[in-house]
């Protein structure tokens, strides 16, 4: 794909990525002590919610994510895609970015509750997030 013409455009920097965003409640629980947050071992299934929720605002604000998105040299890690997207090139870059982490950070703060695996082992509390989410960032 590198030695296509189109890609060398002075004009087309990246095949243009629309997002979707199709949120979806999961299973939200509050006993503890039926997760496996502390075993780094342990399948992503017996993690809670606000586990993986703060995984990914630190992937997102580690810049691992948009980095895995080119892989090598930017990050050891290439997220499967079929092509390499340097998204640092998008003139949009800053603006998406801020609202991607604002999204992430509400997410966390509201599955912060959410401390069972979201496999419907546990009693069920009230889901906390409530849809659209706000992408401007939290201010406390």
């Amino acid at each position: 794909y590198k030695n296509n013409p189109d890609w060398h455009s002075a004009t087309k920097l990246y095949p243009r990525l629309t997002l979707h965003q199709e949120p979806v409640a999961s299973f939200c629980g509050s006993n503890a002590s039926l997760n496996h947050d502390d075993d780094p071992k342990a399948d992503v299934t017996t993690k809670s919610l606000a586990l993986r929720a703060m995984d990914e605002l630190k992937w997102l604000g580690s810049r691992e994510v948009p980095n895995a998105l080119f892989g090598s040299p930017m990050s050891n890690i290439l997220y499967i895609w079929p092509i390499q997207i340097n998204v640092t090139k998008d003139a949009n870059n800053p603006s998406n970015f801020e609202a991607a982490m604002a999204v992430a950070t509400r997410v966390a703060q509201g599955l912060c509750p959410c401390k069972a695996p979201p496999e419907g082992v546990a009693p069920e509390i009230p889901y906390p997030l409530s849809f659209p989410l706000d992408a401007s960032l939290p201010t406390k």
